[in-house]
């Protein structure tokens, strides 16, 4: 009975390491390099930029964070479905802000691995298989549909179209990589937990 209740504690913990702070400190630290990522954009290489809707899609995430600060305490530890709910809202407004700024044209789409590799260190298997099957479906998405980067002089930027037919592949196999090789560290982290609490009830049970 000790060790299915030790079983059952070790697959809740990984969903409640995450404190609300850190997430909001993170996403604090994103909305930072989005803005600076645009403002450069526009300023120094002079890219044709719907400003507007870029701006509103890191005004979301500004309205969010705010709206977090002030409602939940700074120490709030985050349940499983909060996690994936928080994980999912970042990955679908990086989604959104890089379709307005090239797709997967822009350098900065390797970010959408972000979400994925945070999923896959602090949640179970089913939320990180369906935040790394969302992330691949907009990847998918992306690479047809995107605003194309403009620029002054009207010259549309892209990577070579070799690379760009081929870049959902190596997309999805880092997604199904990265996702397994964290979840596996999470749960080798995991059997050590238990390893350590069964030493632990054997020490007091020889004691009493």
């Amino acid at each position: 009975m000790s060790e299915s209740y030790i079983g059952l504690m070790s697959g809740q913990e990984r969903s409640h390491w995450i404190r609300l702070r850190t997430l909001i400190l993170l996403r604090w630290v994103a909305i930072g390099g989005q803005i600076t990522a645009i403002t450069v954009a526009q300023g120094l290489y002079n890219l044709q930029l719907n400003l507007g809707l870029c701006f509103f899609a890191v005004g979301v995430s500004v309205v969010g964070n705010l709206v977090a600060m002030f409602i939940f305490p700074e120490n709030k530890r985050l349940s499983e479905f909060e996690n994936f709910l928080t994980v999912l809202f970042d990955l679908l407004q990086l989604a959104f802000l890089l379709y307005l700024t090239g797709g997967l044209n822009n350098p900065f789409a390797l970010l959408v691995l972000g979400p994925v590799t945070i999923s896959a260190n602090m949640m179970r298997l089913r939320s990180t298989l369906i935040i790394g099957g969302t992330a691949i479906i907009l990847v998918t998405l992306m690479t047809e549909f995107h605003v194309p980067l403009r620029t002054a002089q009207g010259f549309i930027l892209r990577i070579p179209e070799v690379l760009s037919s081929e870049t959902g592949l190596p997309s999805s196999s880092q997604f199904c990589f990265w996702g397994h090789t964290h979840t596996g560290s999470a749960q080798k982290c995991d059997q050590c937990r238990m390893r350590w609490r069964r030493r632990s009830l054997r020490y007091l049970e020889n004691r009493n």
